[in-house]
C-alpha cells in the first residue's frame, strides 16, 4: 500500500461509450476508495499502537507493578486491528458519548463490518486462525514488539487488499452498494487511531486485571435510576482497602449502560480498593465491553478460546471476547443464566462444598434472597466475608 503511488485521477478515457461510462466510473471510484480506506487503516493502526503503548504504561504501574502479565503478538494484533469494527458493537457504543464519534466515522465503521461479513475471506486474511507462531511479551514492555507489530500488520493488510484487487467476486461483495465511493466528508484518521487504541487498551486492561486476581460477579439487571439510588446510599468506606460490610459494598458495583446489568468487582488479596479501581480503569479501556463482553464470551463457552476475534458463521464479527476479565459467581450468588439442562453457564469461583454446595436454582429473586439469608445464618465466618460471599 502506498498512498502516493495510487492517486485517483478522477478522469475516464474520452472514448468510453456513454452506456457504460457510469458503471466504469463507479468501479474506478470503488477501487480507489477501498485502497484509500486500507491506507488510512494501516496508518491508523501504527498510530493507535503508539497511543495505546503510552497509556498502557500507567495502567501497568498501577495494576501490575510486578509486570507479570503477558500476552502474545497474535492476541495484540487481533485486539488492535479489530478496533475499527469494535465501535459498531452495541456493547461498546453504549459506553461512548455521542459527541465522541462523528457520523462519518460511524458510517465507515459500520460499512467495514458489513463488508467483512459479505466478504469473509478478507476477514480471515486480517484475523487468521491459529497462533501466528506468536512471540510472548510482558504487557509492560510491549514497546519491544513494535517492529513485529508493524511487519505483521503490513503483511495482513497487504494480503487482504491483494485478495480484493485480484478477485472480482470478493471485491464486488466487499464494496457493494457504493460503500467506498468518494463524495462524503473525509474520514478523520485520529478517530480511527483512537478506536484502534481503545480496543487494544481494553484487551490489555482485562489481561492485567485477570493476572492480578481481579474478577467480576454478575448481579441483577436494573435501571440506571435504581442503580444510582443504591450506589448513593453510602459514599465512603472507612476501611483503607474497601473491605466493608453491607451497603459499603455498593461502592464497587458497576452498572453497565449497555446491558443494564450490575457487576461487583472483587479481588482476593485486595491490593487496591475496588471502588478506586473502578474509577481508575475508566481512563484505560471501554468499560461496558470489559464487563459485558466477558459476560457474553463466558455465556457462549468461548472463555478459554485463545482467538479474541471470532468470525461468526454468517460472516459477522464477534468482539466480545476481547475482554478476559473473569466472570464468576460465589457460592451464595444466584446463577444469572442457565443451560437447557439446568446447569449454570457461569463458573463458581471457589469450592462450595464447605457451604453445602452452590445456591440451588428456582424461586423469585426475593425467595432466593431469603434462601441466602437462611444459609448465611449458619455460616460462622466473619460478617464482612459473608456479606461479599452471599451478595447481600
Amino acid at each position: 500500500m502506498n498512498a502516493n503511488s495510487c492517486k485517483n485521477p478522477h478522469k475516464l478515457a474520452s472514448d468510453l461509450h456513454p452506456s457504460i461510462k457510469a458503471q466504469v466510473r463507479y468501479t474506478v471510484e470503488s477501487i480507489y476508495g477501498v485502497h484509500d480506506f486500507f491506507n488510512t487503516y494501516y496508518t491508523s493502526l501504527q498510530d493507535g499502537w503508539t497511543q495505546a503503548s503510552s497509556t498502557i504504561a500507567s495502567m501497568v504501574d498501577y495494576l501490575d507493578p510486578k509486570q507479570e502479565s503477558q500476552t502474545t503478538l497474535f492476541a495484540v494484533l487481533g485486539a488492535l486491528s479489530i478496533g475499527l469494527a469494535f465501535l459498531t458493537a452495541p456493547t461498546v457504543a453504549a459506553g461512548l458519548l455521542t459527541a465522541e464519534v462523528s457520523k462519518t466515522f460511524t458510517h465507515v465503521a459500520q460499512s467495514f463490518a458489513i463488508s467483512v461479513s459479505q466478504a469473509p475471506g478478507v476477514g480471515r486474511s486480517l484475523w487468521p486462525t491459529g497462533t501466528d507462531g506468536s512471540k510472548i511479551y510482558q504487557i509492560g514492555k510491549l514497546q519491544e514488539a513494535a517492529s513485529d507489530v508493524a511487519e505483521t500488520l503490513s503483511n495482513r493488510l497487504d494480503t487482504a487488499l491483494g485478495l480484493l484487487m485480484t478477485d472480482p467476486v470478493t471485491f464486488a461483495a466487499f464494496a457493494d452498494n457504493g460503500r467506498y465511493t468518494t463524495g462524503g466528508p473525509p474520514l478523520d484518521p485520529n478517530e480511527v487511531k483512537n478506536s484502534l487504541a481503545l480496543s487494544l487498551q481494553t484487551y490489555l486492561l482485562s489481561v492485567a486485571m485477570k493476572k492480578n486476581g481481579w474478577y467480576a460477579i454478575p448481579m441483577e439487571i436494573t435501571t440506571q435510576e435504581a442503580y444510582e439510588q443504591r450506589h448513593n446510599t453510602i459514599t465512603t468506606c472507612p476501611h483503607p482497602r474497601g473491605i466493608c460490610p453491607g451497603s459499603h459494598n455498593n461502592l464497587h458495583i458497576y452498572w453497565s449502560p449497555a446491558s443494564g446489568r450490575m457487576y461487583r468487582l472483587g479481588q482476593d488479596d485486595r491490593t487496591h480498593n475496588p471502588a478506586e479501581v473502578l474509577e481508575k480503569i475508566k481512563n484505560w479501556g471501554n468499560i461496558p465491553l470489559l464487563f459485558d463482553g466477558s459476560y457474553k464470551c463466558t455465556k457462549i463457552g468461548q472463555r478459554d478460546n485463545p482467538e479474541l476475534v471470532h468470525i461468526n458463521y454468517d460472516g459477522t464479527l464477534n468482539t466480545d471476547c476481547i475482554s478476559l476479565l473473569p466472570i464468576v459467581r460465589l457460592c451464595r450468588n444466584p446463577c444469572p443464566e442457565y443451560e437447557a439442562d439446568g446447569s449454570c453457564l457461569f463458573p463458581l469461583k471457589d469450592d462450595c462444598s464447605y457451604q453445602g454446595g452452590p445456591l440451588i436454582r428456582g424461586g423469585t429473586a426475593d425467595e432466593q434472597r431469603r434462601q441466602r439469608i437462611g444459609l448465611m445464618t449458619n455460616d460462622n465466618r466473619p460478617q464482612s466475608e459473608k456479606d461479599a460471599d452471599y451478595g447481600l
